[in-house]
């Protein structure tokens, strides 16, 4: 195992005039049908579909500054939240979030704060939303992209186990006084400059450690020169590389819009090796462009790992722990409490042997069968629901 030690986008809220006929409209309805979309006591969802503006924008809006961004839950309460709803919605019954919250203490999780609680799962992207039926009904219910990122991570991760093919888990974490051992995010990315924390770089497999390197105050192009300069001669080929939601893999490039210029256009459908002719239209160059698959940009650490050979996925949104890195370094937070950090935390990752990356795997793939089970069911039992309505 190689161990080196090396030296929020502003939220648009829409203007009055748009807000106040919003709520005009919504207002309109519930005379008309005599009942609420939303129960008198979801006072925030309520405010969120009257107005358009997003739960987790009203709650930092109306005195909720001191709540954290970061949902606490982990990995067993955030699938009893699913395994909740799923409840909820096999009985037919209308989920809330008061519904959620008596369902979870149920099953003797001992969830004592309803107003947390409601937080929480809003930040896992819990909402109500208005579902297609003649009533326009608002239905509690995950957020679709995200349910439908983790449904697609999770099946291509379900054939490349019947494979057998190697994964290889990318990520970092902050080693600090407290050890900790966060995540890199775009919470905690700048304070992280501030500070004379070390920030490591880390992949592993279930084969061990493939490389750790630590570093301070890292930016996104020490990231890249670490996959390319290091890490990629390392990997096996044809390899499955599952990456963590970091910053520094950095913003993918802007697409290319209406707005670009004719050369721009021919440029990027090249550069994609999509077949056209400089005497095109810039209207049937953009043409080509929209209905192209590849118009889905990447970051360049995701470029150049699938120009090598790898297919590379991202962890699914707030499943972050679906990964053998997660799993180490939470037990490192109990056995390295007793050592200084550097050197003596180098040592112990060195011992690691490659048994426990194993076991890591196969716990990870646990899961992984499990989440997707849960979604199955969960999508056949929503839909049911629906036809009901």
């Amino acid at each position: 195992m190689d161990i080196e030690l090396i030296q929020e986008t502003p939220t648009v809220i829409p203007n009055a005039t748009s807000i106040v006929k919003r709520i005009i409209e919504k207002c309109k309805y519930e005379a008309d049908s005599n009942m609420l979309a939303i129960p008198l006591q979801d006072v925030e969802a309520r405010v969120s579909d009257y107005t358009g503006i997003p739960t987790t924008k009203i709650q930092q809006l109306i005195n909720k500054e001191n709540i954290s961004n970061t949902c606490f839950y982990d990995f067993e309460t955030r699938i009893m939240i699913l395994k909740c709803l799923l409840k909820l919605y096999s009985l037919f019954e209308i989920p809330t979030y008061r519904k959620l919250f008596n369902e979870m203490n149920e099953l003797k999780l001992d969830i004592q704060d309803y107003e947390l609680f409601k937080n929480e799962v809003t930040l896992l992207g819990f909402e109500y939303r208005t579902i297609c039926n003649s009533n326009n009904q608002q239905l509690l219910m995950e957020d679709p992209e995200i349910t439908f990122q983790r449904n697609s991570y999770l099946a291509k991760m379900l054939k490349f186990r019947e494979s057998n093919t190697l994964v290889y888990y990318i990520g970092e974490r902050i080693v600090d006084e407290e050890k900790k051992f966060c995540n890199l995010s775009h919470q905690n990315a700048d304070e992280l400059a501030l500070s004379r924390n070390y920030l490591v770089f880390h992949a592993v497999s279930r084969l061990g450690s493939t490389s750790c390197i630590f570093t301070v105050n890292a930016t996104e192009n020490d990231y890249f020169n670490w996959i390319v300069d290091i890490l990629l001669e390392r990997l096996e080929p044809s390899s499955v590389i599952v990456l963590h939601n970091s910053p520094l893999l950095g913003t993918p490039p802007k697409p290319i819009s209406i707005s670009d210029t004719k050369n721009a256009m021919y440029k990027w459908l090249m550069s994609h090796n999509i077949p056209c002719i400089k005497s095109m239209s810039k209207f049937q160059l953009y043409d080509l462009i929209k209905r192209n698959p590849a118009g889905e940009e990447m970051s360049r650490v995701e470029r150049v790992l699938k120009m090598n050979g790898h297919e590379v996925l991202r962890l699914p949104t707030h499943f972050e722990d679906l990964s053998v890195i997660d799993l180490l370094w939470k037990d490192l937070e109990f056995p390295v409490l007793q050592f200084d950090l550097k050197e003596l935390l180098l040592a112990h990752l060195k011992e690691i042997p490659t048994t426990k990356y194993v076991y890591y795997e196969n716990i990870i793939v646990n899961r992984e069968v499990e989440v997707h089970g849960i979604d199955v069911t969960l999508e056949n039992n929503l839909e049911h629901y629906l036809l009901r309505l």
